[in-house]
């Protein structure tokens, strides 16, 4: 259908009609397949550049669909991405999933007619592919209900937000921003935590305990916090995931059947067992590598902290197997590079902006 010419009865006067999006020049073309696909290329490109995921959800079927755009914003495959309702629904953060539920109630228990078909919006974690919890932020709508105004396909959208989430979320437990090291940095916000003075005592404590539980579960690091006589304080999902530890094990709390179970999976057993006695009775913030029998690297950052007016110590591992394997390699090729320049016969130097050598080799000396 063609846009009608401005003297159309239906045109409103002084106003020039819309180009269908068809007619525009970036889309026209005499084959409808390939307009067809260079417009869901344009639609993909400009969802990835904005960091937005679509999905669908068939009601009848229980069926859901990833637009390729979420599943590459999340890191999943198509087999790995959820079919259905309740597999998506466990990807959502424990803590997050009853309000998210009861938004989606609400938005399915809406009349069929469009003034009652509302909008579904919530603020919720993700665990994505490498297991870490991201911040997304979600809206949705059913599109499509049948005679009765029963749902039968609900549409919508997530955006990521995690660099918005965690910034709100560290600015409010630690007051001013330190440019050191990460975890040194959430070691330190623990102390942070403890002089909030807002309204009463009871709600400063739940608030305070929303806040740490928020930004442990945000983090890339496995965090363990020990208290007096081995109590276990605090421990984050991602501990978890890193020391493959059964949940009744964390349900238990207490360091020594934790220690028991992790030691047979380290290549030295004995000197990890010494370290933590020994760092157990000083005040000494330390950081050091360990190393697995299945090849595995752990950098681990540890130091003594005051909790609740009780001594405590933090610990933090962070997998860097990926990260050395790199280095390995870099050295190697840095290695290899510096042999073969050494041996070649031809002239090899090199000079800084400022024309001044900084290295050549021996065939130029």
């Amino acid at each position: 259908m063609k846009a009608k010419a401005p003297n159309h009865p239906d045109a409103t006067p002084g106003v020039k009609p819309l180009t269908p999006l068809h007619d525009s020049p970036l889309t026209s073309s005499a084959n409808p397949q390939e307009e067809s696909l260079q417009l869901r290329h344009r639609l993909d490109r400009a969802l990835d550049a904005a960091g937005i995921g679509v999905w669908e959800y068939d009601h009848v079927a229980d069926a859901s669909f990833w637009h390729p755009c979420l599943r590459a914003l999340l890191g999943y495959s198509a087999e790995q991405a959820p079919t259905d309702l309740a597999s998506w629904l466990s990807l959502i953060h424990p803590d997050d999933l009853p309000d998210v539920q009861a938004r989606v109630e609400t938005m399915l228990s809406a009349a069929g007619n469009p003034a009652d078909n509302l909008l579904f919006e919530a603020e919720y974690r993700l665990r994505v592919a490498d297991g870490r919890w991201r911040w997304f932020y979600a809206r949705g709508r059913v599109v499509q209900r049948d005679a009765l105004g029963q749902p039968l396909l609900s549409m919508g959208t997530l955006t990521d937000i995690s660099e918005r989430k965690n910034a709100e979320l560290l600015s409010q437990t630690s007051a001013q921003a330190e440019t050191a090291n990460p975890q040194q940095n959430l070691a330190e916000s623990f102390g942070a935590i403890r002089d909030t003075k807002q309204i009463s005592q009871q709600e400063a404590l739940q608030h305070s305990e929303t806040l740490l539980r928020a930004t442990l579960d945000s983090t890339a690091d496995g965090i363990l916090v020990i208290g007096e006589n081995g109590a276990m304080l605090i421990a984050n999902r991602r501990f978890q995931e890193l020391w493959r530890i059964p949940g009744e094990l964390v349900a238990a709390g207490q360091d020594e059947p934790l220690l028991s179970y992790v030691l047979d999976q380290l290549t030295d057993p004995e000197g990890f067992m010494r370290d933590v006695q020994r760092l157990y009775r000083t005040d000494e913030i330390c950081w050091d590598i360990l190393h697995f029998k299945d090849g595995r690297i752990f950098e681990r950052f540890t130091r003594a902290v005051l909790l609740d007016d009780q001594q405590a110590r933090l610990w933090s591992f962070r997998d860097v197997t990926e990260e050395r394997k790199i280095q390995r390699t870099l050295d190697v090729e840095r290695t290899w590079l510096r042999t073969l320049i050494r041996t070649i016969p031809d002239l090899v130097w090199l000079k800084d902006l400022d024309g001044a050598y900084m290295l050549c080799n021996p065939a130029f000396e």
